[in-house]
């Protein structure tokens, strides 16, 4: 029984030094916040102005993308029939300057034929003689 009543004691001992120590410990933590959050304070206090400006800009910048924003929406559909258009006139040129090519062609061939054939020449010259 002695030894049951002296381990009691020393569990009862125990347990007052750890609620103690648990005690000290939040108080110094709670010194520690309180003179963290004393430091914030300063801190804002001395910087105020610096996050005002800062805030001024944040507004600014916000408000100049907004703007670009909607720039670019209304100019999109601008730039959509552009770039159709030109793709419209790439396709015109390719396609013309196909056309002038063949019209080249024949054209060459024709006048190979005429010097080649000097009699044709002259018949096709008497309408013009005449006048």
């Amino acid at each position: 029984t002695k030894s049951l009543l002296t381990a009691g004691v020393g569990v009862t001992t125990t347990t007052s030094t750890n609620a103690s120590n648990d005690l000290d410990e939040r108080a110094s933590a709670k010194a520690a916040l309180e003179a963290a959050e004393e430091i914030l304070r300063s801190l804002c206090a001395s910087h105020a102005p610096t996050f005002v400006a800062v805030e001024r800009r944040s507004t600014a910048l916000e408000e100049t993308l907004i703007t670009i924003l909607t720039k670019i929406s209304v100019a999109e559909p601008h730039v959509s029939h552009a770039h159709s258009s030109l793709d419209d006139d790439q396709d015109e040129s390719v396609s013309a300057a196909s056309k002038l090519s063949a019209l080249a062609e024949k054209h060459r061939l024709r006048r190979r034929t005429l010097l080649q054939h000097s009699s044709l020449l002259e018949l096709l010259e008497l309408p013009g003689l005449m006048e």
